[in-house]
């Protein structure tokens, strides 16, 4: 994945023009260039930069910082780019079943070391799978799960605003929840990962009323429609929900409904709406860069 320069400043808290000067003068980072011209860093560079800001923060001066980063990594809890420890996993995970906001919030204080992709992938969603799955067994509560789940959309939610939602110059791509879908956070997670990859979000939340959505497309125009469907939805509603949408939607505007709650086979028959189970489909090829 690659990151525009803009998102890495709003990410790591460090100035474009801080950046470029490091660059220039330390070589600190090696950014790629897209076909435009821009730069693109890497999730390595990103993470090197945080651990920078984080040195820089405890008191190293800029050229103390780097020298540092440039030596071999000691035993230690982090180490730059590498893999969200299970422990922190099992940690937030504790915290949240025990209604303990505080240690919650003190150990996601601390995940600037991980990028957001990877706080999502290997942190945030699979708490809510543990906690799904505890649910379903019966080991978790339903005020247990309520209260993490809040404490999550809280955490992903700053995540997409500290994004900016996205480029304010990037490609408009719209997410919301099939009318009477609930369950949002996996939508939530789509949507930082998009505006990472460039797009300008416009996220509108669970459960969209089918007049409320189509009066926004009219009034908007966006060039991507995603609509989430997590929980088992039948057939005939979502092929009926699809046809209105479609003649509802401008000509250039992508719909694609997508996520777990489709029904198993292959969705046709309507036109300008695409069918997708799962969300690396949805990110599949979907970088601003290419548009």
């Amino acid at each position: 994945m690659g990151y525009r320069i803009k998102t890495i400043s709003d990410i790591t808290g460090i100035p474009k023009s801080t950046l470029l000067a490091w660059e220039r003068r330390y070589d600190v980072v090696h950014p790629d260039r897209a076909t435009n011209g821009y730069r693109v860093y890497s999730e390595r560079d990103l993470a090197l930069l945080q651990e920078l800001k984080r040195l820089i923060d405890a008191g190293y001066k800029v050229s103390e910082a780097i020298t540092m980063l440039d030596q071999p990594a000691e035993p230690g809890p982090v180490v730059v780019g590498e893999d969200v420890p299970e422990q922190l996993q099992a940690d937030l995970l504790a915290a949240l079943l025990a209604f303990d906001r505080d240690a919650a919030t003190e150990l996601t204080d601390s995940l600037h070391y991980w990028s957001y992709s990877q706080l999502i992938d290997d942190l945030f969603f699979p708490i809510l799978r543990e906690i799904g799955d505890g649910w379903a067994e019966g080991r978790v509560s339903v005020v247990q799960e309520h209260f993490s789940s809040s404490f999550l959309r809280t955490q992903l939610s700053a995540m997409l605003l500290r994004l900016g939602c996205g480029p304010a110059d990037g490609p408009h791509a719209v997410l919301g929840g099939f009318p009477g879908e609930q369950h949002e956070l996996g939508l939530l997670g789509l949507a930082i990962k998009l505006a990472l990859r460039g797009w300008r979000v416009t996220y509108l939340g669970a459960d969209v009323p089918l007049e409320s959505l189509s009066r926004f497309l009219e009034e908007q125009r966006p060039v991507m429609l995603i609509v989430s469907v997590h929980q088992t939805t039948q057939q005939h509603r979502l092929v009926t929900f699809a046809r209105l949408l479609s003649k509802a939607r401008p000509e250039h505007t992508r719909v694609i409904i997508g996520g777990r709650g489709l029904p198993d086979g292959r969705m046709t028959g309507v036109e300008g709406v695409e069918w997708m189970r799962r969300t690396e489909e949805l990110l599949a090829g979907h970088s601003a860069a290419s548009r």
